[in-house]
């Protein structure tokens, strides 16, 4: 597995991030999904994997107003979002999970209505395509 920052506060690291970063159809997605106007592009990451066994369910990194990722490790974010002390801070992460394969096998499962509820699956292939969701949540 290989994982990488292109962009980070906004800013792409690696040319050509800018093409995702401010991709209109992912901006449009966030704001249908959360029904909002207002989506602010961050950061992307990439991660790269080559076939594997699954890896243990997790949530992504949540952002916090004056705490992000930015200013604070990781774990401590981690922290700060599992306990639900901070849950007026929290700010909505829109991210976009998107695959580039078309080949068998396969899967991303995933839990839309938090870790609690019921998991849902899409197979391969996975031809260009991507999935909006608060990530840091489900």
């Amino acid at each position: 597995m290989f994982r990488g920052n292109w962009a980070v506060a906004g800013n792409p690291l690696v040319d050509g991030a800018e093409v995702i970063l401010h991709n209109q159809k992912f901006l449009e997605a966030a704001k249908a999904r959360f029904g909002t106007s207002l989506v602010h592009s961050s950061f992307v990451f990439v991660n790269v994997n080559a076939p594997m066994p699954a890896s243990p369910r997790h949530v992504d990194i949540p952002c916090f107003h004056g705490a992000t990722r930015e200013q604070y490790p990781l774990p401590f974010l981690q922290l700060m979002g599992r306990f639900g002390l901070f849950e007026a801070w929290r700010v909505i992460q829109a991210g976009p999970v998107a695959w580039f394969y078309e080949g068998t096998g396969g899967s991303f499962d995933y839990w839309p209505e938090g870790p609690d509820g019921p998991m849902l699956s899409e197979q391969a292939p996975f031809g260009n395509v991507a999935l909006m969701a608060d990530k840091d949540r489900m």
